[in-house]
Order: C-alpha cells, then sequence, then structure tokens
C-alpha cells in the first residue's frame, strides 16, 4: 500500500512506442499518440514516442512533441525498395537496435507499446529488466485483420529468406501480447475478443479522443467549393481516411454513382495502397467522374484545408469494409457534420443508429444513397443528430479524458514490479 501510494503522487515517465510517426502517412494511431504525449504535460507528465524512421522526411519533425526516430530494417532478404515503402505503410514487422538500445538506458516508469509484434516483444524484454510495467494498446484491430491484408504482407515475403522468423521462434516473440501487464483496446469489439483471450492481464477499452478546440473553430480563411473549384450549388460528401481497399472507398464511389449531379465526392488521405489507389482512379474514369471527384492525398492533421473540409462538406461517408474504432466519425462529430458510417467493427458500438449518426450497410447502394438525400433535405433531422453527436463526442471522447483513464490504468499497475517478476512470465 505505501508503494502504491506513492505512485499516486508520483508524476510519471511514460516512453511510448511506435512503428512510424510521421505527418505524410497520419493515421489514427499517431494522432492518439501525439494527443496523448500532449495531454500527459497537464498532469506534469512526462511521455516520450520513440519512433523508427519510416517514411520520415527531414522536415517531418514535429517541434510540439518529444519524439525521437531511429534507424530499423526489415529482416527479410532480398527486399526491394517498393516492397520495403510497402512494409513502412502499412503493417511491416521492423526491428530497431538502437530504439532498444535507447530504451535500455533511459529512465522510465512505464513502457507503452502502440507498436505490434517484434518492437512490442522486445520493447516488453527490457521493461521486465527494469522492472516496470508494459502496457501494449491495440489499435488497428489486432484480432480482425482482414484476409485480403493477411494475403498481401505474404505476397512480399513469398520466396525470400525472412531470417527474422528463426529468432522470433527462438524468443517465441509471437507472445508479446500474453506478456503485456495491461492491453488497452481502442475498438470494443477487439476488447470483447482479448478480454475472453488474455484473463492473465488487465484489459481495458479506452477509445480514441479529438481535438475538440481545433474542430469547433471556424476555419474562414478557405471555402472549399472555391479552393477545390467545386461548383457552389452542389452537395459535398466527405470520406477522410487512408487511401486503401481497408477503408473502402470505392463504396462511396458506388453511391455516388446512385446519385445526379447535385453531389460532389471528396476523398482526403494519403495513399497507402498503390494499386487500390489506381483502381479508384480507373473506375473514376471509366465513369466519367472526373468532376464530380476530388482526391486530396497531402492534407497534413489538423491543417486548415482538412478542417474547412469537416466544417463545409455536408454529409460525412465512412464506407470502410474494416475498422477497429472510426477515430473520424469523432472529427466529424466536432465539426457537427452529420455522418453515415458502415457498420463494422468499432463503428457499430461508436455510433447510435439514427442518433449520433446513420448506420448502413454500404453494400446496400440504394439505402446509402436514400440516406444521403435525407441528410441534405431534412435540416431538422440533421440538427437533432448533430447535436445528440456533439454532446456524446464532447462529454465522452476528449483527449483529456481519455488520457485520464489511461493514467488510472498506469498508476493501478504495481510499481516497482516485484523482485521475482522475471522475464518469462506469463508462459
Amino acid at each position: 500500500m505505501m508503494k502504491q501510494a506513492r505512485r499516486d503522487n508520483h508524476k510519471l515517465k511514460i516512453v511510448n512506442i511506435i512503428r512510424r510517426f510521421v505527418e505524410s502517412d497520419w493515421g489514427g494511431t499517431e494522432s492518439a499518440v501525439d494527443h496523448l504525449a500532449q495531454s500527459a504535460k497537464c498532469y506534469g507528465d512526462e511521455s516520450d514516442i520513440l519512433s523508427t524512421s519510416a517514411l520520415k522526411l527531414d522536415d517531418s519533425i514535429r517541434m510540439d512533441t518529444n519524439i525521437q526516430y531511429f534507424s530499423y530494417f526489415y529482416p527479410v532478404f532480398p527486399l526491394s525498395k517498393s516492397d520495403k515503402l510497402a512494409l513502412d505503410r502499412k503493417a511491416g514487422d521492423p526491428f530497431s537496435l538502437s530504439l532498444l538500445f535507447y530504451l535500455l538506458t533511459h529512465t522510465s516508469d512505464i513502457i507503452h507499446s502502440h507498436a505490434m509484434n517484434r518492437l512490442a516483444f522486445y520493447s516488453y524484454l527490457i521493461a521486465r529488466l527494469k522492472k516496470i510495467p508494459f502496457v501494449i494498446t491495440l489499435h488497428g484491430g489486432y484480432h480482425h485483420v482482414p484476409d485480403d491484408e493477411k494475403a498481401s504482407l505474404e505476397r512480399i515475403y513469398k520466396k525470400r529468406i525472412h531470417w527474422g522468423r528463426i529468432f522470433d521462434k527462438l524468443f517465441r516473440s509471437q507472445r508479446f501480447i500474453y506478456l503485456a501487464d495491461a492491453i488497452i483496446c481502442v475498438g470494443y469489439e477487439e476488447y470483447l475478443t482479448a478480454k475472453q483471450q488474455y484473463q492473465h492481464s488487465t484489459v481495458i477499452h479506452i477509445g480514441n479522443g479529438v481535438d475538440l478546440e481545433a474542430f469547433t473553430k471556424p476555419i474562414t480563411t478557405i471555402n472549399i467549393h472555391h479552393q477545390l473549384r467545386i461548383d457552389p450549388s452542389k452537395k459535398i460528401l466527405l470520406n477522410v481516411g487512408r487511401i486503401d481497399a481497408q477503408k473502402g472507398q470505392h463504396l462511396s464511389l458506388e453511391c455516388l454513382l446512385q446519385l445526379d449531379e447535385d453531389y460532389h465526392l471528396v476523398l482526403c488521405g494519403p495513399i497507402t495502397q498503390d494499386k487500390y489507389y489506381a483502381a479508384l482512379l480507373a473506375t473514376i474514369e471509366a465513369n466519367h467522374l472526373q468532376k464530380r471527384v476530388t482526391i486530396i492525398t497531402d492534407a497534413k492533421p489538423k491543417s486548415d484545408l482538412l478542417l474547412a473540409l469537416y466544417q463545409q462538406a455536408d454529409v460525412f461517408l465512412l464506407s470502410s469494409i474494416h475498422e477497429p474504432f472510426g477515430i473520424v466519425i469523432l472529427e466529424a462529430w466536432a465539426s457537427k457534420l452529420p455522418v453515415i458510417a458502415n457498420p463494422v467493427g468499432g463503428v457499430k458500438y461508436l455510433v447510435d443508429h439514427e442518433e449520433t449518426g446513420i448506420l448502413v450497410d454500404f453494400t446496400d447502394t440504394e439505402k446509402v444513397v436514400r440516406s444521403i438525400k435525407t441528410l441534405c433535405t431534412d435540416i431538422h433531422y440533421v440538427n437533432n443528430i448533430s447535436f445528440n453527436a456533439f454532446q456524446k463526442v464532447s462529454q465522452e471522447y476528449t483527449w483529456s479524458a481519455i488520457y485520464e483513464k489511461t493514467r488510472q490504468l498506469y498508476i493501478s499497475l504495481k510499481y516497482p514490479l516485484p523482485k521475482s517478476s522475471g522475464i518469462f512470465t506469463h508462459e
């Protein structure tokens, strides 16, 4: 009890491990880690971010965050530049000796991994050597990865010498999730699975958050219709997310095909799958939609352009096929933009149908189209669900509230860990 009480008043030193951290390929994980690190300052805590240098350009360092970048490699031979880039963009499993050396030689109270597999496992080993808690967050639907995504990774590894698997098998590094002292699940569906599977650990559901101040501040310097050369009479349908088959932008295009020319679709997000992007462009050209679709691939997080899109669009479409949480829904809610979302993964637990948004199977194109038309014509209905959504996001999903829950978890863990706590516990 004495040690626990000491920790309650202790200013924490947290080290966050992440696979990549660059604005050019920003996603929900990067946003969560960035905001958790910023929110820690309000408590006097120090929260550093350690990332590999994957996709990092010289000008990509964020000056407002304690971020360190480290060299890395993929233990696969041979590996072409294009395949390395594909792994950097999505689901790569890197190894970084310099990152691990930094972890070993610098003081911390908590090691919190937002990366999976090798980075998580070797971070766990260092946490055990230092006898401090190891926490892992499951951001990306770890238990519900689509089959085509798995097949894409296997294609890269096929007919190559994946020598890293020798060490994976020797150390049984795939156990990383079983070894964690606490598991945070961003998506509620993932939480239900993890709660059953990892009964030895503390498993908790803590969703993502949103920067309310940024998304509620009116952007008056940009007129989206004018800047994107969209006829002012057109209704704007907005879809934000990386250009990736998982995000299902092709389903939003199919809906646009069933709408008349009064509607314009804006797809906004970095490209993580070149072939999928090419397929979207081919669909647009084949159906003569060039004047009805705008694709933006370089909007930075919380840039005036992105915020203006949220504030000036008419309907937000989330047509993801696989979505563990749906942080973009929070951003739309904070901007008072009505949402139509595919009820997949964590989304079906986040959105209250016809109260904070509309849940529709995007393969039922006609039903989605009807919902779009309703939100573009029924002002009373839109005001009602937008009010409910804003109340929900402002009460439950601010980053200060998310960090408060995360910090309570940190404090609840035994500190320091007992001396008997070995490296290979939870066998």
